[in-house]
């Protein structure tokens, strides 16, 4: 062999260590990138001199040629990519959850001074008042204001509910809206990364954005990921379509008796998610609805219709010696929002003298019973009282709250570890990349060293030559 084949040996090594020092640089830079995967030069020997054959001279054998950057990958793992989009999911549904239930429960203000436990005991107070003295203006007009303050912490707590249940629902918009988003990129990226690959490249940056896209997509909603061979990924969504290749299976918004769901555009069918913000947001919106608002539409009702009979009973007469009529009004079409159109008969407002608290058989016997509701129990079929009542559905609230607050505490957790254990098999480590860089200089010195000397070489030979 020539000394020009051992300068070309030294031309490869320094383009290699070049190319292995760009891709360390393109490591350092992105050390704090988030979703970056650390990249490496796969380094190999190139394909040797005399390719094995009868009419080969002689010799030693076979002659290194030198070497050369193969490919460059990155580190990925796939197992713990599945691991750290599960807890994703997991913790996405709870913290949607248990954000909306704090924020509820403070709404609610149990024990509180200002809560609708204290506006009730304060209406029981003011009928006992009224039975020790029935003919007191007084005690009949602060019956009405404590009344009218029970009427308004009701109306309260039913408005400000049912805007958390609006809030859900433009929460759930966003998510679809997100949703489609992320998988328009997804299909984007997946046309590029088929290209690339299509012309012999790498796209390691171009499939880390997607990676990165699949990770939000996982707090979202609960996916499924399936590389392809071509190099594209096919992502499910409740057992259905939602990216394959560059085509979206998009989502839509439908309102299901006040609730907004997501659905599929293409057949009209409910998503069927169980995990993620999506899922959260679904369940935490029958919660509210169901147990939360229905139940204090249900004691609203039941008040009411306990505090109405007694007042309309045919035995009672106000102060001027009337029949009484309804002490609360809930309009017909007010079913399933009692809470919110509860309020004093009209008769009542500003009208003391026609509260009903004298009975057949003397002058406070209505009154006395009006004030022995507060231990009588016409809730839950007769089970329990209206304070205990009350008091179960701000319990079951807490419980609730403070079980997706824990909750999305140990998916937080579990998710931070599994996020750790992935950064250890595709961060960054800037002293590793150092040690690299040292490495590749070296060579590339080295590399240099050999020119140098060859060129010497090629210096003296020539020189010779030109002697003779």
């Amino acid at each position: 062999m020539s000394n020009f084949f051992t300068l070309n040996i030294a031309r490869r090594a320094m383009q290699t260590s070049t190319q292995a020092l760009e891709v360390t640089s393109h490591n350092v830079a992105n050390a704090s990138t988030r979703g970056f995967s650390r990249q490496r030069a796969e380094i190999q020997s190139t394909r040797p001199h005399m390719t094995p054959a009868f009419n080969m001279p002689g010799g030693a054998g076979q002659i290194g040629t030198g070497v050369e950057v193969a490919a460059i990958t990155r580190a990925r793992s796939e197992m713990l990519d599945l691991q750290v989009r599960g807890q994703n999911s997991a913790l996405g549904y709870w913290q949607s959850k248990g954000e909306a239930l704090d924020y509820l429960s403070g709404v609610f203000m149990e024990p509180s001074d200002n809560g609708l436990n204290t506006a009730m005991e304060a209406f029981w107070a003011s009928w006992n008042e009224v039975a020790k003295n029935p003919s007191s203006e007084a005690a009949r007009t602060s019956l009405l204001e404590s009344a009218n303050s029970l009427c308004s912490s009701f109306q309260s707590l039913s408005t400000q509910t049912t805007n958390l249940l609006e809030d859900v629902n433009h929460q759930t918009e966003l998510k679809v809206a997100e949703i489609n988003d992320i998988a328009e990129n997804i299909a984007s990226l997946n046309a590029e990364i088929v290209s690339a690959r299509g012309a012999g490249y790498q796209p390691n940056d171009l499939m880390d954005k997607r990676d990165l896209l699949l990770d939000d997509l996982s707090r979202l909603a609960d996916v499924g990921v399936h590389q392809q061979d071509s190099g594209s990924v096919y992502v499910s969504l409740g057992g259905k379509v939602l990216v394959q290749d560059t085509k979206v299976m998009a989502m839509e918004t439908q309102e299901v008796n006040g609730k907004v769901v997501a659905a599929w555009e293409r057949d009209g069918s409910q998503v069927n998610t169980s995990q993620g913000e999506l899922a959260g947001l679904a369940d935490l919106h029958d919660f509210i609805k169901d147990d939360v608002l229905g139940g204090l539409n249900e004691l609203a009702r039941g008040l009411a219709d306990a505090v109405n009979d007694l007042h309309t009973d045919p035995s009672g007469y106000d102060l001027n010696g009337n029949p009484g009529g309804e002490f609360f009004t809930i309009p017909t079409e007010a079913s399933g929002q009692e809470a919110a159109y509860i309020q004093l008969a009209t008769g009542l407002q500003d009208n003391p003298e026609a509260v009903v608290a004298a009975g057949s058989e003397g002058t406070n016997e209505i009154a006395l019973a009006m004030a022995e509701l507060r231990n009588a129990t016409p809730m839950s079929g007769g089970l329990t009282s209206f304070h205990n009542f009350f008091s179960g559905l701000v319990t079951d609230l807490g419980f609730e709250a403070k079980t997706s607050e824990n909750m999305a505490v140990n998916h937080q957790i579990m998710q931070e570890h599994s996020e750790a254990r992935r950064q250890a098999e595709t961060g960054v480590s800037i002293d590793e990349e150092v040690t690299y860089m040292i490495q590749f200089q070296h060579t590339y010195q080295a590399a240099a060293q050999v020119i140098s000397t060859t060129d010497s070489l090629l210096n003296t030979l020539i020189n010779e030559m030109g002697r003779r």
